[in-house]
């Protein structure tokens, strides 16, 4: 078991946090805390109060302005209290990722690129596909026989799919990065990208999905 400053910052009384349990993400928040456990509002849904039982494991996610931690927690089980809580044990472990040095992990996979028109220069939306994804953005490689000089600095609306069965993430981005990867017979666009705006939830797929990747990434040798 681990409660270090980091972890009781981030699981404090009345702060939120999300659950992922069953695939699914649930916002609840810290309702007490103490040397064994803590507790959290018992998540819902619209059927009421999901099942979530002793015994079962729960991956829990806090986000703040310094970043984010996660990691699996075992449910002790339910209380009675002013408001029906889950008792979770401390883990002994977790990951933490300070916001501004968001990981990136090689991920392929399709992605929605789409370049409102503006300043006299029409739409662009190309079928691209990632070479790495993180929390704070994304590298990404499409076929493209223009130049690419005129994407630096663009803002961009950017649609990924994740293998989690969710609705496609979207986001806005900037590009901070452009170069031709490919050659004269095969153009390719290699696009650095920056999330600037992106829903706390759609980034805790993100993270979850990243977090995901890296584990299997490292019982591979390959991280």
């Amino acid at each position: 078991m681990v409660r270090d400053a980091t972890l009781s910052r981030a699981i404090a009384p009345n702060r939120r946090i999300v659950i992922t349990f069953g695939g699914q993400d649930y916002t609840t928040r810290v309702e007490a805390t103490d040397p064994d456990e803590f507790t959290v509002a018992a998540p819902l849904d619209e059927r009421g109060e999901v099942p979530i039982r002793a015994g079962d494991r729960v991956e829990v996610r806090s986000d703040n302005e310094a970043g984010q931690i996660w990691f699996e927690a075992y449910v002790r089980g339910r209380r009675a209290e002013k408001v029906p809580v889950i008792a979770l044990a401390w883990p002994r472990s977790y990951e933490r990722q300070q916001r501004r040095e968001y990981v990136r992990v090689p991920i392929r996979m399709p992605v929605l690129l789409i370049f409102p028109a503006a300043e006299g220069r029409p739409e662009i939306r190309c079928e691209a596909r990632t070479r790495d994804l993180g929390g704070g953005g994304l590298q990404a490689q499409w076929l493209h026989p223009d130049t690419i000089s005129d994407l630096m600095g663009r803002r961009l609306i950017i649609e990924i799919e994740l293998p989690d069965g969710g609705e496609p993430v979207r986001a806005v981005g900037t590009v901070v990065r452009a170069r031709e990867a490919g050659t004269e017979t095969t153009p390719i666009a290699e696009l650095g990208i920056e999330f600037v705006q992106v829903s706390e939830r759609d980034r805790n797929r993100i993270c979850r999905h990243i977090y995901n990747r890296q584990i299997e990434l490292r019982k591979r040798g390959l991280l």
